[in-house]
């Protein structure tokens, strides 16, 4: 009996340090292939390859869908430039030109009448009463067919924008374990991009090339994004290929 004991306990100690060396084999595999790059999530780790591969095939597939429609709006946009350009100047000097006569229409019929002329200063009293900051407010709301153009042929793309830099974010945090350049970098872009929508800062100067230029700085981010995801993805298979190959020696 005492010899069975030793047999069976010998068996469990082997089969022990067996499960030790495939775990620390495991994890030398695991440093080997994420060394200086961003871990994954865990639930990742353990997805089996179809699921790793619909995966990569969904990301792959929403990106270039994403990329096809942005790339035609961006030409679109550069090609109104020297339009917008022109015509917004034109329409800012006109009603730059519609404000100046307009305060100094006040300011000559304050100027111009008597202060003794009682009957003069009644006629005068409606242009006096005018309210110049309503009239120009309401003239840039609703008096501005280019600017309304303008702005038309942006919205759409620099919503999009937005939205990329949202599911950028929420890919990296759905993969990567603690993605925290690329969440800063990403919040940037989307940063920017929301200042250039609400015109903060550049809201006297309208320019084309603010949504250009963020278009062309979301687009290879994304795509450095999608290719690391990528590789992550790979080497999981990787690492998966190479498990089995240890348990099975």
């Amino acid at each position: 009996m005492s010899g069975g004991s030793a047999t069976s306990s010998d068996n469990m100690d082997t089969d022990n340090i067996r499960t030790d060396n495939i775990r620390r084999d495991e994890e030398w595999v695991i440093g080997g292939i994420f060394h200086l790059q961003i871990q994954p999530l865990d639930f990742l780790m353990n997805q089996n390859y179809d699921m790793i591969l619909f995966t990569g095939f969904i990301l792959i597939s929403f990106y270039c869908g994403i990329f096809l429609n942005v790339y035609p709006m961006m030409i679109d946009i550069h090609s109104k430039h020297e339009y917008f350009r022109e015509q917004l100047q034109i329409e800012t000097e006109q009603m730059n030109r519609l404000k100046n006569d307009l305060l100094h229409l006040k300011h000559y019929y304050r100027d111009d009448v008597k202060k003794d002329d009682i009957i003069c200063q009644k006629c005068m009293l409606p242009v006096f009463d005018i309210d110049s900051d309503y009239i120009i407010n309401h003239l840039l709301k609703n008096n501005l067919p280019i600017k309304k153009l303008y702005n038309d042929t942006l919205l759409p793309l620099q919503h999009v924008l937005i939205l990329i830099c949202l599911f950028n974010t929420i890919c990296m945090t759905m993969i990567f374990e603690k993605p925290i350049k690329l969440f800063l970098i990403s919040s940037l872009l989307g940063i920017i991009c929301l200042f250039i929508h609400g015109e903060f800062f550049i809201e006297d100067k309208p320019n084309v090339y603010y949504t250009l230029i963020a278009a062309i700085g979301v687009f290879l981010f994304s795509v450095f994004l999608l290719i690391k995801i990528l590789l992550t993805l790979l080497n999981i298979i990787y690492y998966h290929t190479m498990k089995n190959i240890l348990r099975n020696e």
